[in-house]
């Protein structure tokens, strides 16, 4: 909750200098007047425009059903696309940071911290392992550039962080 309210007031603090600016408003203007005919109120349309900027999901099911969430990685079996030994799905990168749980680092800390430092939205990150002195996060490679070059210098749970391209 905490993380939502710090993008927003981010959202807002960049959409006002926008809003004095009579070209790029009226420029937009057709397509939520397109909008308004069918039916949505200016309310409605700002804010489905924030909830897609925000990166909210648009599906109302969870990420995992409820059967999956409670069992062991060991039980899940092989799945396609997915290399056994790192747990990196094709097409992912695996992240290396120098934080871990000794450090109380949850992966709800690395998710707010990549979106709100690296400005991504929470659905590009991949599986988050967790162990005691680092984890590992699985991303793709556009976002890993974002991360990589939003997080130098950063930290999280206040200790400064070191993420690099995970070695095999």
């Amino acid at each position: 909750a905490e993380l939502a309210e710090h993008q927003k007031a981010k959202i807002l603090s960049r959409l006002k200098p926008v809003l004095e600016k009579p070209a790029i408003v009226k420029k937009q203007m057709q397509a939520i007047e397109d909008l308004k005919e069918e039916g949505y109120t200016a309310e409605e349309i700002a804010a489905g425009i924030l909830a897609l900027y925000l990166g909210v999901p648009t599906e109302e099911k969870p990420a995992f059903s409820e059967r999956e969430r409670g069992r062991d990685r060991s039980e899940r079996g092989d799945r396609p696309g997915r290399s056994r030994r790192s747990g990196v799905s094709d097409g992912m990168i695996r992240l290396f940071i120098n934080v871990g749980k000794k450090d109380r680092v949850s992966p709800g800390d690395i998710v707010g911290a990549f979106a709100g430092e690296a400005k991504i939205s929470g659905k590009d990150i991949g599986q988050i392992d967790i162990y005691d002195k680092f984890s590992f996060v699985n991303v793709n490679s556009i976002t890993a550039e974002k991360i990589m070059h939003g997080m130098k210098n950063n930290s999280i749970k206040g200790r400064k962080i070191n993420i690099e391209i995970a070695k095999q």
